[in-house]
């Protein structure tokens, strides 16, 4: 019976961290994505915003060329801060709750996908942007 139950609790243990190992990654930034229009700054805060807005990211500009990006998900919590000009933008890890962050450049793959979804929305919306 011994020999059941600690096997049986190694199983247990190298499944959940096999789970673990699985669903963290590295953090992805977005580095100085092209913004290919002649736009204003104010055209392109406002497409950012309302790309956040879309994927319900609660944006808040913070000075000219920067704005902070808060996400929800149930118990999980991503912060973030795009820096944006008349030539390009980026996309920058500030914080997470929940999302087992490491301190190593490690966090869970739901982080990168929210912002690869963002990062599409904001181009789509410059996109959509009529030049001045």
């Amino acid at each position: 019976m011994k020999v059941y139950t600690s096997s049986l609790f190694l199983v247990v243990v190298l499944l959940l961290g096999g789970c673990t190992a699985m669903t963290s990654t590295g953090i992805k930034n977005v580095e100085q994505d092209a913004i290919t229009q002649t736009l204003t700054q104010a055209q392109i805060e406002k497409a950012i915003l309302t790309a956040g807005a879309k994927r319900n990211w609660q944006m808040k500009v913070v000075s000219p060329g920067l704005i902070r990006g808060d996400l929800t998900v149930r118990t999980h919590q991503a912060s973030i801060d795009i820096r944006y000009n008349e030539r390009n933008f980026s996309i920058t890890y500030v914080s997470s709750n929940g999302l087992g962050a490491d301190g190593n450049g490690n966090i869970h793959r739901s982080y990168n996908k929210w912002v690869t979804l963002l990062d599409r929305t904001i181009q789509k919306e410059l996109a959509l942007t009529k030049n001045p």
